[in-house]
């Protein structure tokens, strides 16, 4: 075991035990797998040694705190968000794919036409780039300190952005290549058995050494082949999620209400409350003003 190195997901304790994992057994019995209650936890590696639900049990669970962001900007830069979508809170392979089938459904076609009178189409992106940078971002993920990936969507191009943990030798340019070490070996291990990941896209190193690990910021950028057109369009606020509403109509409601008050006011957990605060300010719906004991929220419509 190496010391000062991240924790793994496999090796670190959920804050929540009180899990359930109907979501992921009906994956397992599409695939023609045979599930036994009893031991499904252990087979699947979603325990600690000592027995307790692992932050890899926690991802799959039907009911976890973490969500997926799929998020357009106007223009090229992160100036003007214009609309965030939010998948999550259920089994991460779910909303994994849920992400895939969005941003691809935003894949345009061109067609041009030569003097010859021939065609050619011309798509917005390759899915299957996208598809393997998404999964990428998924295997690396830091998922021990909840900081899942994102896709960022520009009108020149996209960017898949993640906090990774990968072997301390390893550069950025490492990171998609063939050599790159799957720190969360045990996930990639699950989307293989489930179908989501063929042998062609395994990236894992064989053996069982963990070499020394780091914790890098990590952003993956896919050209657009033309100007995305699906955004082009003139909005004053981005789309609200249901935790970011419940957060917003809080503070309308309560401008000097306490960010611990605001998980009692709105039924969900701090770290929710906190993700959704910080979406919030980035959009540019509440501004903070003052201390922590004595401030107040500003809404800025």
């Amino acid at each position: 075991m190496q010391s000062n190195r991240p924790e793994l997901m496999t090796e670190a304790e959920s804050l929540n035990q009180d899990l359930t994992f109907d979501q992921l057994k009906q994956l397992y019995i599409m695939h023609g797998f045979s599930v036994d209650p009893q031991t499904f936890a252990g087979d699947t590696g979603l325990l600690c040694k000592n027995g307790k639900y692992n932050v890899l049990a926690e991802v799959l669970s039907d009911n976890n705190e973490y969500s997926l962001k799929v998020v357009a900007y106007a223009g090229t830069s992160r100036f003007r968000p214009l609309v965030c979508k939010e998948f999550g809170y259920m089994c991460l392979l779910l909303s994994m794919q849920q992400v895939l089938e969005c941003v691809n459904s935003l894949n345009e076609t061109r067609v041009a036409v030569n003097g010859s009178l021939s065609r050619k189409e011309k798509h917005l992106f390759d899915e299957n780039e996208f598809r393997e940078a998404w999964i990428n971002a998924v295997l690396h993920t830091d998922w021990v300190n909840q900081v899942p990936p994102e896709v960022d969507l520009f009108h020149d191009r996209m960017e898949v952005v993640s906090t990774a943990i990968l072997p301390a030798e390893h550069d950025l340019r490492d990171f998609y290549g063939d050599e790159t070490y799957v720190v969360n070996a045990q996930l990639q291990k699950v989307m293989e058995q489930l179908g989501l990941l063929d042998h062609k896209e395994t990236v894992a190193k064989q053996g069982n050494e963990v070499p020394p690990l780091t914790v890098s910021h990590m952003k993956e950028t896919l050209d657009f082949a033309f100007e995305m057109f699906s955004f082009k369009v003139n909005t004053t606020h981005a789309e609200l999620t249901s935790s970011q509403e419940k957060v917003f109509q809080a503070i309308k409601q309560h401008p000097s209400i306490r960010i611990v008050d605001l998980g009692k006011a709105t039924g969900l957990s701090t770290s929710t409350v906190n993700n959704a605060l910080r979406d919030l300010k980035r959009l540019d719906r509440i501004r903070r003003f003052g201390s922590r004991k004595s401030g107040y929220w500003e809404i800025l419509d």
